[in-house]
């Protein structure tokens, strides 16, 4: 007896319904990733670094490295689950996170969200590996650049989950 086979339609059919847990799961993590990028910008405050003490630095330099870190770990989730590699530095992560890849996924963030983003990313790295002390001027650019991301991320990435959402 000859195997009839899946057909066209119902081998999409298939695909689809394995698609839609993973998507599921995806927009779970990021409405988690949301609220703990939330969190983390209530705990960085708006400080003024003027005239602020190291320690002062330092903690602010801390936040702002951990709030980078919220973002990264949101992003290299996507590109796990849309480009099906992590991507090992921080850079094309980021530039991946702007790319509009068609009818596979639309861009997360826009230039204006990624020359924010990028600035935190080459901060943080500095910061861990900065022997000096920290200066006023070296940290009051990068937190004016995230307290300006603020207003911008959050509808970008809803915008994100409704691309998601319309895929179930």
């Amino acid at each position: 007896m000859k195997s009839k086979g899946i057909g066209k339609a119902s081998l999409r059919d298939l695909l689809e319904r394995l698609e839609r847990p993973r998507i599921l799961a995806l927009d779970e993590f990021i409405e988690g990733r949301i609220r703990l990028i939330h969190e983390r910008y209530q705990l960085l405050g708006s400080p003024d670094v003027r005239g602020a003490s190291w320690e002062d630095l330092m903690t602010v330099g801390f936040r702002l490295s951990y709030l980078y870190s919220g973002f990264e770990i949101l992003f290299k989730r996507v590109s796990q689950d849309f480009l099906r590699f992590s991507p090992a530095t921080r850079r094309p992560i980021l530039e991946r996170m702007r790319m509009d890849l068609g009818s596979t996924r639309p861009a997360v963030i826009d230039a204006e969200a990624f020359e924010k983003l990028e600035a935190l990313a080459r901060f943080r790295h500095w910061f861990f590996q900065a022997e000096l002390p920290l200066r006023e001027e070296e940290v009051a650019p990068v937190l004016r650049k995230a307290l300006e991301l603020r207003a911008i991320y959050r509808s970008q990435i809803e915008a994100f989950l409704e691309f998601l959402r319309r895929a179930c």
